[in-house]
């Protein structure tokens, strides 16, 4: 008997301390669990250090590369001065060759004339296209006659001379002095017995030819002893003519427009 009333005091007291421990509220008994979980006390809260936004990389702007200055289109009137003082004499690689005639200075010099060759036959090209296209391009010097300027139009001279040929000198110097008169015509000269550029460059000083001027090569060696002699071809309708007499530049002239007038002919038969 004396145990059961000390079983009963020790309940009662647990129980008692058990109400104390909880809140006053009973709706914060829990259904599911043994004691008080709803109502239990809330955690503190934990304030989270503020983060700075990113600022957003900006990337650098690209630099564009410098352009070189444009040049002026044209030919500067320096260079015109320039071409006009040396005209006539010869090229620095010419002289420099001259003087020092080694491999190097002898190949730049024969370059060099290789170079003004064609920009001389190209000049001479496009000026005969022009003047078909446009006949008040052909000049007209009335000391000679005009009947036979249109029939230069497509005529090529091809005048063969020799070194040392003093009849070639008079040819050569008729020759651009036709082509002087008629820009229209397209003439040229091979020179024979020049073995070397040096030769030929030496030729050309001396007679003072100006006109696109060559070498003789194997295949045209044929004309050697017949020298001077121009070979003159119509280029439009293939018709090839020796020439051997000259005579003045009107005579000369009218020896190739008769060239045309015979390759026309021929073409109407």
């Amino acid at each position: 008997m004396k145990t059961l009333y000390v079983l009963a005091v020790a309940l009662i007291a647990t129980v008692a301390n058990s109400q104390q421990v909880g809140p006053q509220d009973r709706s914060c008994l829990s259904s599911f669990s043994v004691g008080y979980s709803k109502c239990a006390a809330e955690p503190p809260l934990i304030k989270s250090a503020p983060v700075e936004a990113k600022q957003p990389k900006v990337e650098p702007a690209p630099v564009e590369p410098q352009q070189p200055a444009a040049k002026p289109k044209g030919v500067a009137e320096a260079d015109v001065d320039a071409y006009l003082q040396n005209y006539g004499k010869p090229t620095r690689e010419a002289a420099r060759a001259m003087l020092d005639p080694t491999d190097e200075n002898i190949a730049a010099m024969a370059r060099s004339i290789r170079q003004q060759t064609a920009t001389a036959s190209y000049v001479a090209g496009r000026m005969t296209n022009l003047q078909q296209i446009d006949p008040g391009l052909i000049a007209i010097n009335p000391s000679f006659t005009s009947e036979d300027l249109p029939f230069l139009s497509g005529m090529r001279v091809v005048l063969h001379t020799s070194v040392g040929c003093q009849e070639c000198d008079k040819a050569v110097v008729l020759l651009q002095r036709l082509v002087a008169e008629s820009p229209i015509l397209d003439a040229r000269v091979v020179v024979h017995g020049t073995n070397d550029a040096k030769a030929l460059l030496m030729e050309l000083g001396r007679v003072g030819i100006t006109l696109p001027a060559t070498a003789a090569t194997q295949a045209q060696s044929k004309f050697s002893k017949f020298v001077p002699i121009a070979l003159a071809a119509d280029t439009r309708y293939g018709k090839e003519v020796l020439l051997k007499e000259f005579g003045n530049t009107q005579e000369f002239r009218t020896s190739l427009a008769n060239v045309r007038r015979a390759s026309l002919a021929e073409v109407k038969k």
